[in-house]
């Protein structure tokens, strides 16, 4: 039956997600930095995977990264 992926599935997902978004940001990609931006106004120059994970837990209604692992745990 469909639904949900399983919290570790669903984690695993956001990890590699906060890779690919910090790759296109290294990249200089605009529409990466534009959602960065919405999601940390006071984003840094040069992101770490710190912040594009901060930024992706903000995105979907976490205080932070460690809230959204908990969440997902």
């Amino acid at each position: 039956m469909p639904g949900r992926p399983a919290p570790e599935r669903a984690l695993e997902n956001a990890r590699k997600e906060s890779k690919r978004w910090l790759k296109a940001l290294r990249e200089n990609n605009a529409a990466a930095r534009e959602r960065l931006t919405r999601a940390l106004p006071n984003a840094p120059p040069a992101p770490t995977l710190r912040d594009v994970q901060l930024a992706l837990a903000r995105e979907r209604g976490f205080v932070g990264w460690t809230a959204l692992r908990a969440y997902r745990a």
